[in-house]
């Protein structure tokens, strides 16, 4: 008599080894994930780095060519640093906030509200994360040399700019 067997079961060692390949498999995809991801964090941030610095220098660019003169306020103070910019139609003011970390802009129609009136910070914001940020200008004041650097984490981007300043007498 001849005994027919059934082999069309899985045993435990089979069972066994194909959840230890499964899971090596696994691993190495998340593995792979998280590395893209990563990249994809510190791209991400670079690039809105770039964003924001660009934006921020092109409007202070854009204010500082349509001026007449510039002047900074306080000169050596505890208090924010000024811009102050004298336009057609008044005063604007970059004020960089160094605790913070945060440029505003403030426009006023005189001298003394440029100097002295207080932010409204929810309305006049300009940029954050800011790691350094200044404004020279030059010997005969028709040029003004902007620098603005960001930082946010590990990422930093730091641009600089000349411009000159059309209406400056």
């Amino acid at each position: 008599m001849h005994i027919i067997k059934d082999n069309k079961g899985i045993s435990l060692l089979e069972l066994v080894i194909a959840m230890v390949i499964t899971s090596i498999v696994l691993s190495m995809l998340l593995f792979f994930i998280n590395g893209a991801t990563n990249v994809f964090k510190k791209s991400n941030n670079q690039v809105s780095l770039q964003l924001d610095a660009q934006t921020t220098i092109n409007q202070i660019s854009k204010l500082a060519m349509e001026a007449y003169s510039m002047e900074v306020y306080p000169e050596s103070s505890a208090e924010p640093v000024r811009f102050i910019f004298e336009q057609e139609s008044g005063y604007t003011a970059i004020v960089y906030d160094e605790t913070r970390n945060i440029l505003y802009l403030l426009e006023a129609v005189t001298l003394e509200a440029a100097c002295n009136d207080a932010v409204d910070k929810s309305l006049h914001y300009l940029a954050g994360n800011v790691d350094d940020f200044g404004i020279t200008a030059d010997a005969d004041k028709r040029n003004v040399k902007i620098g603005l650097s960001l930082k946010l984490g590990k990422d930093s981007y730091s641009i600089n700019r000349t411009v000159k300043m059309r209406n400056a007498s």
